[in-house]
């Protein structure tokens, strides 16, 4: 065993970490009691970065911190922590932000493993933002996975905060879930609480495959969404398998509180619904197949009409249209793609967001040809791991008796255009290489053509649009027609993200390292290029 005794005389603990070593157990104690439990990669003398926790809460006290059973260490390891500043204000941070593969205008991480947007809601002109993260390791690992927390006036800057909800049992993770503001002290936790719904989700790496579910959580905030308080330290709602029953969706209709949450019945993907008056005592009331992971319902007004619809969707993005009555989604049989690239996955929309807007973010996973989640699924080397998607706009409308959903990147984000664009007229007669730039928005407007056939093709992939027919192809296949002919395309690039956004209506996104990488546009087409720099966000 080793052990450090600690003055926290200030707010974070700066742990030095090595990637790819034997991970060890660092436990806190105060007074006799276990705080928190982590599994990380420590070193005796050559590390890679250092990580940081936040523990202002626990300032003034002393800190014992343990190994119980070291591997490949000695007591060096915990001589290397050292009680300091925010992360900013010391040196050996002095590249943060500025990383080879640091995304520019994408919210990552400033340490550690980022993955599913969490607990999305606005209040009080901050859009919230809480995520899966591993504070302390650079991939996943099943372990030490918190609410990350991030806030923004804008939905383009960001500013990280602590993490918001951390494991309480070293078994455990705080799993995916959401979250919704009590306007009206329902539960009893104070008006404008912010009330937050999350599965606690056993490590795989300590109960062997899968993910056994402890349960549906809910915590409430009473400080502004910093920190929570747990109802009670049992589920609200129990777990009736152990496996495949996850990432809480909570939300209000006509008086009454639902959480839809992902659940295997019979061996069958799909998302159930639960029903409650006063968010304490909640009681099953549906299920509806073919939907894993992460569900959102919500309500949309179709564009320039009274008429609503309810849509659905799970990790994988394919939103379905229905309607929803006391607590049963029946399925239309309409379903599309929020994103028609390879890279999006478990994304969410805000909750309460100002006039009526529906506004969705996701995970970017991983990049090109790196599928390792214990490599850091690309992003070898890097003291972050992962992205979030561009924050996106989703609206409704109806043509020819048809339903689209349309997605496109919010207004907000033309604020990071840095001064005018740089302007081209491209004469397409074949093939077009389009060299894309780190941190770059490329316009491509069509003025005319004489090919109605225009494609775009990028790595293995291509997007093929006729601007006559309005129809769209993802790689040969045919996905949709589109509104209108698009007549734009909009092309997003950073470090690891490309989006291609057609109109006010389709987006395709691939994660990548961007460096040196071009899209061959082909067509008979005269199209006028228009491409900005984009600001950091940093």
């Amino acid at each position: 065993m080793l052990k450090r005794t600690l003055n926290i005389d200030s707010g974070y603990l700066h742990i030095p970490i090595k990637f790819g070593v034997s991970k060890n157990e660092l436990q806190f104690w105060l007074g006799g009691r276990l705080l928190y439990q982590f599994s990380l990669e420590l070193s005796d003398g050559d590390f890679d970065c250092y990580c940081f926790l936040d523990v202002s809460e626990l300032k003034n006290t002393k800190v014992d911190l343990i190994v119980p059973s070291e591997k490949g260490i000695s007591q060096q390891s915990l001589d290397n922590i050292f009680i300091g500043q925010a992360p900013e204000q010391h040196s050996e941070y002095k590249d943060m932000y500025k990383e080879d593969l640091r995304p520019q205008f994408h919210f990552s991480s400033r340490r550690g493993w980022l993955n599913d947007p969490n607990g999305l809601y606005w209040h009080d002109g901050i859009y919230h933002m809480y995520y899966q993260h591993n504070p302390l390791v650079m991939h996943h690992g099943s372990v030490n996975v918190s609410w990350g927390h991030t806030v923004s006036e804008d939905l383009v800057h960001w500013k990280e905060q602590k993490d918001a909800i951390l494991p309480w049992r070293r078994d455990w993770s705080v799993a995916s879930g959401s979250a919704i503001i009590d306007y009206d002290n329902v539960a009893g936790y104070g008006k404008d609480a912010v009330i937050a719904a999350f599965t606690a989700l056993a490590s795989i790496s300590e109960k062997g495959e899968g993910y056994p579910s402890g349960g549906q959580f809910l915590a409430a905030s009473i400080d502004g969404g910093q920190s929570f308080y747990r109802f009670t330290q049992f589920a609200m709602i129990d777990d009736p398998k152990g496996e495949g029953w996850r990432d809480p969706r909570l939300f209000k209709e006509n008086g009454v509180y639902y959480i839809a949450v992902y659940e295997i019945r019979d061996e069958v993907n799909g998302v159930s619904f639960y029903k409650s008056q006063n968010l304490h005592d909640w009681e099953f009331v549906s299920w509806t197949p073919n939907l894993f992971e992460c569900p959102d319902l919500f309500k949309l007004k179709v564009e320039g009409t009274d008429e609503e619809k309810w849509v659905l969707f799970g990790a994988d993005g394919l939103a379905r249209i229905g309607s929803f009555e006391e607590g049963v989604f029946t399925d239309d049989g309409i379903a599309m793609p929020l994103d028609y690239g390879v890279s999006t996955y478990a994304g969410q929309t805000w909750s309460h967001a100002p006039n009526g807007r529906r506004i969705h973010i996701s995970w970017v996973r991983g990049m090109y040809g790196y599928n390792d989640w214990a490599d850091g699924m690309g992003y070898r080397g890097m003291p972050f791991s992962q992205c979030m998607s561009l924050p996106c706009e989703i609206t409704l409308s109806k043509a020819d008796g048809r339903y689209h959903i349309c997605r496109f990147p919010v207004e907000e984000l033309k604020e990071l255009r840095n001064g005018l664009p740089e302007e081209t007229m491209i004469e397409l007669n074949g093939s077009y290489s389009l060299e894309l730039n780190a941190t770059s928005e490329i316009m491509l407007t069509i003025d005319s053509f004489a090919n109605s056939q225009l494609a775009f093709e990028l790595l293995e992939y291509s997007i093929k649009l006729d601007l006559q027919s309005a129809e769209a192809k993802i790689d040969d296949k045919p996905i949709r027609k589109l509104l209108q002919a698009p007549t734009q395309v909009r092309i997003f690039t950073d470090s690891t993200t490309i989006e291609i956004c057609i109109g006010n209506e389709i987006c395709a996104t691939y994660a990548a390292d961007t460096k040196g990488m071009n899209i061959v546009v082909s067509g008979e087409a005269k199209v006028k290029k228009q491409e900005w720099d984009l600001r950091s966000i940093w």
